[in-house]
């Protein structure tokens, strides 16, 4: 009986202990909050807390991740336009935009014939070509609204002269909120910036002004006033002139900050957005 009961108590204690390792063996559900706390914690005291990676997160993906958000985050779309040309520094501005691989715009007068070569080097860039008046003379191109468009068409057939196409897109010459107009026709530009697109013409005007047409420009303070404008809006047309030296020296670092900053540089289209001011006369 002594040995019946030794057996069977022997038994018990081999079935208890093999219940004890199975138990073992399980794995306890997280304690979520425990687990938050401590890395707050961790955080906190500025000692490491190792977070567990996900599990299709590898070293290569997350480099890529992080190259192609950058690469394609943009902070604001920055249209540079220059005045006035082609002139003196155009092949200079030129230069610099396709070092950089960006485009611009370029508004386009009749005032220096002998660098009209330019526009074909202009076009053949992929950059946007637009009118600005043949002269450029105030007296001259608004004396009257006929006056400012036959300017414009005598500055399209140079254009096409030297690019193969007439262009669509405009800048008064001022800007359309100039008030020299009111000189020679009171309610010119008034007229002229409804009238525009019956003529076929989308008109821009700019929203950041680099200032370097003043006469007292300098390098930084053409480099200060588009940076500071640029910081305002989604969407900056510049106003530059590719006559200045200060611009052509500016440009560079212009042209890094935009890029540094996740600024997307482009031309301006007929199709794209404008930019107008408010009509003065």
């Amino acid at each position: 009986m002594k040995l019946k009961l030794l057996a069977f108590t022997l038994i018990l204690c081999l079935i208890l202990s093999a219940c004890g390792n199975v138990a073992g063996v399980s794995v306890p559900a997280q304690n979520t909050e425990t687990a938050v706390k401590t890395a707050e914690e961790g955080a906190a005291s500025g000692s490491a807390v190792d977070y567990p990676a996900k599990p299709d997160d590898t070293a290569g993906d997350a480099v890529t991740g992080a190259s192609t958000a950058t690469e394609g985050a943009i902070t604001g779309i920055v249209y540079l336009t220059f005045d006035d040309g082609p002139c003196g520094y155009t092949d200079d501005v030129l230069a610099v935009l396709d070092k950089y691989g960006v485009k611009a715009t370029f508004f386009l007068t009749a005032s220096h014939p002998s660098m009209f070569r330019y526009i074909k080097d202009i076009a053949d860039a992929g950059h946007g070509i637009g009118v600005h008046s043949y002269t450029h003379e105030y007296y001259q191109c608004y004396a009257s609204e006929e006056a400012f468009y036959d300017e414009c068409e005598k500055m399209n057939d140079v254009i096409e002269e030297y690019t193969g196409y007439r262009t669509n897109i405009l800048r008064f010459p001022g800007g359309s909120s100039n008030t020299v107009s009111a000189k020679y026709v009171k309610g010119l530009m008034t007229t002229l910036s409804a009238g525009v697109e019956e003529r076929g013409y989308t008109y821009f005007d700019w929203n950041v002004s680099s200032g370097d047409a003043s006469s007292n420009a300098t390098v930084n303070s053409v480099i200060a006033n588009t940076e500071k404008g640029i910081k305002k809006n989604r969407e900056s047309v510049v106003l530059m002139h590719d006559f200045k030296k200060n611009t052509l020296q500016a440009l560079p670092h212009i042209i890094e900050w935009c890029l540094e900053n996740g600024y997307e540089l482009r031309p301006l289209t007929a199709d794209g957005p404008t930019c107008h001011q408010k009509i003065n006369n």
